[in-house]
């Protein structure tokens, strides 16, 4: 997943791309334990079924083309790309692994019954570019579904801990750097039915869901972990030591927060 460390054009760089391998696999698996419960049912409902083709791009751990490839069965085949594919040497048949980068290295045209990705276009330079390329890959009646998180309601859930008015400041502060500073794009989620439908393709379902969560709960280590990557652009930026105050936040078992939202559209390539 495209990152950077300042200001100015990203070029393609795994989002972690320095952390080791030990520590970078614990973070993807606490990832799809946040999400992986609500991408199988969006998966579930566009129908995927023996024998369809699927391309998921950006599959990180593996975990999202390990379950298509258990429903697409011996017939089909899932293709999972990532720019870093360390993580993927685990899928077999009928799962085919490809390093690749969305915005720049080719796409089989019409080729699948469903694309999917998940966390992966807040950390592109140009997501409406990415999912031109992935609706361009759809076989007519094909499906896209695209899953991005937005932290618009990244706040504290009761005003009266003592954390709560710091740490929403600091929370608003440190995504703002992030923002400004080209590291990823934290409000993308909301944007995620405008930017699929201006593929062209039908938009069927769109939604968004939450949750509220604990300090030092698996989605607070999560946060931690992943706010890591980030930390010496965000110091820079001179947002350390809100940075600081979002991480003992994260790490208090007395406080609660609501998660950032996770949004998800599914589109469907319109047989002619």
């Amino acid at each position: 997943m495209p990152t950077t460390t300042g200001p100015g054009p990203r070029e393609p760089a795994y989002f972690a791309a320095g952390a080791r391998f030990g520590a970078e696999r614990r973070r993807l698996e606490l990832l799809e334990q946040r999400y992986d419960p609500v991408t199988f049912e969006r998966l579930r409902a566009v129908g995927v079924a023996p024998g369809w083709r699927c391309l998921e791009v950006g599959a990180g751990g593996g975990s999202v083309a390990r379950w298509l490839a258990e429903a697409v069965g011996p017939d089909g085949l899932v293709v999972a790309t990532d720019i870093d594919t360390r993580f993927l040497g685990h899928l077999r048949t009928p799962v085919e692994v490809r390093h690749h980068d969305v915005l720049t290295d080719p796409i089989e045209p019409r080729a699948y019954d469903l694309v999917h990705c998940r966390s992966l276009l807040m950390h592109l330079p140009d997501p409406a570019a990415a999912l031109a390329r992935m609706a361009q890959a759809l076989r007519p009646g094909g499906w896209l579904v695209a899953e991005n998180s937005d932290y618009s309601s990244f706040t504290s859930v009761s005003p009266d801990h003592p954390r709560a008015a710091g740490w929403n400041r600091a929370a608003a502060e440190v995504m703002a750097v992030v923002e400004g500073h080209v590291l990823f794009a934290p409000n993308l989620g909301r944007r995620l039915p405008q930017l699929v439908a201006q593929t062209g393709l039908r938009v069927l379902a769109q939604d968004g869901r939450t949750s509220v969560r604990r300090g030092g709960d698996p989605v607070a280590r999560l946060l931690t972990k992943s706010f890591d990557h980030v930390a010496g652009p965000v110091a820079f930026a001179g947002a350390g030591a809100e940075l600081e105050a979002v991480l003992a936040g994260l790490g208090d078992p007395t406080f609660e927060f609501v998660d950032a939202t996770n949004f998800g559209v599914s589109a469907r390539h319109e047989p002619q």
